[in-house]
């Protein structure tokens, strides 16, 4: 799953929001992955992990694009269950704030947790 490890999302929303505003750019970042890593890496500075590539996907109507996680960041996290769950193999990152309507104690349920989050995940990331 898309982990760059960073918390600079003011800083990521502020440089989206310059980008958005010039498509030619934007095309030129959907166009060449190199390109669209070195700006993300001038905005991300060290969070960006060594070796990481960004490939930048234009939006467009009509159309939901879907990133599928990676099948071994899923094996890892399944396999975590079979362990009591402590704040390392946790279901949700500590950031993430579940909507109150849907309460699944991910201690009882890691299972269900995991699903609800992986489907969540997936619908946020996609756009349409």
């Amino acid at each position: 799953m898309a982990n760059l490890g960073m918390k600079k999302y003011e800083q990521v929303g502020a440089f989206m929001r310059e980008l958005c505003k010039d498509r030619k750019r934007c095309t030129e970042l959907a166009k060449n992955s190199e390109l669209a890593t070195q700006e993300f890496k001038n905005v991300l500075g060290r969070d960006m992990p060594p070796g990481h590539k960004i490939v930048v996907h234009l939006d467009e109507e009509n159309v939901t694009h879907v990133i599928i996680p990676q099948k071994k960041d899923i094996e890892a996290i399944e396999a975590s269950f079979k362990q009591p769950i402590t704040g390392q193999n946790r279901v949700y990152p500590f950031e993430y704030k579940m909507d109150p309507l849907s309460k699944i104690n991910e201690t009882l349920d890691p299972n269900k947790a995991f699903s609800f989050l992986l489907g969540e995940y997936t619908l946020r990331r996609c756009k349409n």
